[in-house]
């Protein structure tokens, strides 16, 4: 990968190259892979660290995404984390919907502990996470079931508030603070107009 990752207000570079796989070494159906990541801030070096993956080439990947992304997208958070100290509970997850996931692993049979593994291995979700994920699903999973098969029209309504805000979120909101509770009223009532 030839491109840069420049975060432009503080001009740091993540290296010249994105990602350098340096080695793959077989070992009946694994292989491990060696990824070093470099970041640079005018030409020196900040940080580097190299990555070592140990993947299973005969799972089935549960899931749409290619495993060579999934692998660079860990690399890549795993190298920021050590880097700044944080954990994502999220791991590597992003997008509006992380329940689909949970969804996708039920539908083909996978049980909560074989969900979890799938969320903690391969996109790094903490299993506080993952249960949380789990429990949406159980209470959205029979309203899911009714919409499939049938005529039925789910209407989406969007209420902009939250208690926090995630940051993989790209919707318009804003937090739940004293100052916008006026605004979450104004919003309800004016809501209530236009459904009527």
């Amino acid at each position: 990968a030839e491109n840069q990752f420049v975060k432009e207000q503080e001009n740091f570079t993540l290296s010249e190259k994105i990602i350098s796989i340096e080695a793959e070494k077989r070992e009946g159906a694994f292989f491990y892979l060696a990824t070093d990541l470099i970041l640079k801030q005018h030409g020196k070096i900040l940080f580097k660290k190299k990555i070592e993956q140990k993947l299973n080439t005969e799972e089935a990947l549960p899931v749409k995404e290619p495993l060579l992304q999934l692998v660079i997208k860990k690399a890549i958070y795993l190298f920021l984390k050590d880097y700044t100290g944080r954990n994502n509970p999220w791991g590597i997850l992003s997008g509006i919907r992380p329940g689909k996931l949970i969804t996708l692993l039920s539908e083909q049979g996978y049980n909560r502990e074989e969900q979890e593994r799938v969320l903690n291995n391969y996109y790094l979700v903490s299993s506080d996470k993952v249960k949380l994920l789990q429990q949406v699903h159980k209470v959205q999973e029979p309203y899911s079931r009714l919409m499939k098969n049938s005529d039925r029209v789910a209407i989406y309504l969007s209420i902009p508030f939250c208690p926090t805000r995630c940051f993989y979120c790209s919707f318009p909101s804003y937090p739940l603070t004293a100052r916008n509770k006026e605004l979450v009223f104004a919003y309800l009532d004016a809501l209530k107009i236009e459904i009527k």
